[in-house]
């Protein structure tokens, strides 16, 4: 029993650490100290680590940018790149959603708060189609396979009865 009141000061000390970090703007940082204490013990808290690490890795998923400093939404959110449908973005956003501000807790950390205003933007990049095309040429990605169907060439068959 002692050792689960060890791992419990444990997980306290990780997630506060992460919390620094994330006040220092060392979001990668805060990130892996959320994930060490997510190992330390996945069910401390009532979920409470598991939402941190969904809160951090938002953060640490804005660190990557383009050449322009254009944060990648795709990273942000956690799905593949631009091939993915306007469904699976929003399935995933609610997902995310869920889990960084769940209804159990109505005491959100400024990190969760950020988080979910972090993802609903990157949601309303990815699925408005217009500013999704604007994204894509803007980091160089190629344009979405378009959705209308693709036309079959149609064959004119002459059907020609022989007499023997």
């Amino acid at each position: 029993m002692a050792l689960l009141g060890d791992s419990r000061n444990v997980v306290e000390k990780l997630l506060d650490s992460a919390e620094s970090e994330f006040l220092q703007n060392k979001f990668k940082e805060a990130y892996d100290a959320a994930k060490i204490a997510l190992l330390a013990d996945p069910s401390f808290g009532n979920g409470c680590v598991h939402r941190c690490v969904a809160a951090y890795r938002v953060h640490a998923a804005t660190l990557l940018k383009n050449r322009y400093g254009e944060i990648n939404w795709y990273n942000v959110l956690g799905v593949d790149y631009y091939w993915e449908s306007e469904e699976k973005i929003l399935s995933r956003f609610c997902r995310m959603g869920k889990l960084i501000c769940s209804d159990d807790d109505n005491d959100y950390s400024f990190a969760a708060k950020l988080a979910y205003r972090i993802i609903s933007r990157a949601v309303e990049v990815l699925v408005d189609s217009e500013s999704r095309a604007r994204y894509h040429r803007r980091w160089g990605l190629k344009p979405l396979p378009c959705a209308a169907k693709t036309r079959l060439p149609v064959f004119d068959v002459l059907f020609c009865s022989i007499d023997v």
